[in-house]
């Protein structure tokens, strides 16, 4: 529980956001970190934070924690020309539209988001993969997992460092 150990959500929950950064943005060059650990610098943070900056010039913002008392875990991507929002609680998709309100300006307008053409659990989904995975390499690799865990580690020591910019190695 985290009242017991003070949560530790960057490791637990960001293994899975810093996945799918990795996999829409690309490669992360730099991270700047924040945590808070309120039973002192021994325990597990209770809500760590980060800007990410991506080899391609993209930036981003993530957050585990927060000592919350509901689970939320989202992923809300916002590009030139629309947002994808995604997680536990849902997907929307919004693409970008003449304003209705403003003249000369571009706003952004929900639409249906497309519905597969096959639908699976995810479990079922998740060992397919894996199996396809052992026989012929996917998409997702033991490199992929050693970054992710590298990016987290890198968010830690710039947190323990004041925020200060550090590239990932």
């Amino acid at each position: 529980p985290v009242s017991q150990y003070g949560g530790g959500p960057l490791f637990h929950d960001g293994t899975h956001l810093i996945d799918l950064l990795l996999y829409f943005g690309g490669p992360i060059n730099w991270v700047s970190g924040y945590e808070t650990r309120p039973k002192g610098k021994r325990y597990i943070e209770e809500t760590a934070c980060a800007m990410v900056g991506f080899q391609n010039n993209a930036t981003g913002f993530i957050e585990g924690g927060g000592a919350r008392k509901y689970f939320n875990f989202e992923l809300d991507i916002q590009g030139s020309e629309g947002r994808l929002l995604i997680g536990n609680a849902g997907r929307e998709l919004y693409v970008t539209q003449k304003s209705k309100r403003f003249k000369g300006f571009q706003e952004l307008e929900k639409i249906p988001f497309p519905e597969p053409k096959h639908y699976e659990t995810p479990f079922i989904g998740g060992a397919k993969e894996m199996i396809k995975s052992i026989r012929k390499p996917g998409n997702s690799t033991g490199e992929d997992a050693l970054k992710t865990l590298e990016t987290i580690y890198t968010i830690y020591k710039s947190a323990q460092q004041k925020g200060k910019r550090l590239r990932i190695k």
